[in-house]
């Protein structure tokens, strides 16, 4: 017999839910899963999820038809839209957008880690996380998924992309400054979030070890955000306000170097 309580990881891999966010099963078989999904919260909010993440990899598809033709990058935007449809969805992709978070949230209200507050995970869930950054999420790992086919440009042209982006975002865009710590950039794009245009950067190390710094307007009708430090299964991430800006950090490394990160973008 089929329980209808299932652990996140389960729900990730049943082809039945898979198959119904890609719209292949047959109308009797849909039929059957809807039926389901009225029963089960935890799988309804599975799959509202995966197809919100679904939506916002279109959009950086669809914004991509807008971009300079020398900045590389409408190959791998509508390489990952394509996959779409065919692929099984990671475990960074399941469920809630921050299911992967664990148990504590560090939170620095005072400068940079002057003192902080623990809360529950619970917290960043749904509607009271900041939608610029899932959709920097969202970006990170779409990019780690298709590492075959990276979307870069010369290191000579970021002061065109830098132009290009505040134009459109009508705002005046920096390129985070991580060179002083080992980073070099990969790739930048402007992508068409539900909370607004969002500028994000992909920067790699000597190493290898990847990061991702999004910046997007700040919006008037909200309160600033600070620092707010989140430990995810093996990633960190770092979001915050700053004059108009909204940003956001994330990375495989540890808490104390996703701040030190956080303070150089903010530098």
């Amino acid at each position: 017999m089929t329980q209808d309580t299932n652990t996140e990881q389960d729900l990730g891999l049943d082809d039945d839910l898979l198959a119904y966010v890609d719209g292949t099963l047959s109308p009797e078989k849909m039929a059957q899963v809807e039926a389901r999904l009225a029963r089960d919260p935890e799988a309804r909010a599975a799959t509202a999820s995966w197809r919100h993440h679904d939506n916002l990899i279109r959009e950086m598809a669809q914004t991509a038809d807008d971009l300079p033709t020398n900045m590389r990058i409408a190959a791998l935007e509508r390489e990952l839209a394509a996959k779409l449809q065919a692929r099984k969805r990671r475990a960074f992709l399941m469920g809630p957008a921050l299911g992967r978070i664990a148990a504590s949230v560090l939170i620095f209200t005072a400068g940079w880690g002057a003192h902080g507050l623990f809360s529950s995970s619970s917290q960043l869930r749904g509607a009271e996380y900041p939608q610029f950054v899932s959709a920097t999420l969202t970006g990170h790992y779409a990019l780690q998924y298709a590492s075959k086919q990276q979307a870069e440009f010369q290191p000579e042209e970021l002061d065109m992309a830098l132009d290009w982006m505040s134009e459109r975002m009508q705002r005046k865009i920096d390129s985070p400054k991580l060179e002083r710590l080992g980073y070099e950039v990969e790739s930048a794009r402007l992508v068409s979030a539900d909370s607004g245009p969002l500028a994000i950067f992909h920067f790699r190390d000597g190493q290898g070890e990847r990061v991702t710094v999004s910046i997007t307007p700040h919006a008037p009708d909200k309160a600033d955000y600070a620092l707010r430090v989140v430990q995810m299964d093996t990633d960190s991430m770092a979001y915050w306000t700053d004059a108009g800006l909204d940003y956001s950090i994330i990375g495989e490394v540890d808490v104390g170097r996703i701040t030190t990160l956080a303070a150089a973008v903010r530098d």
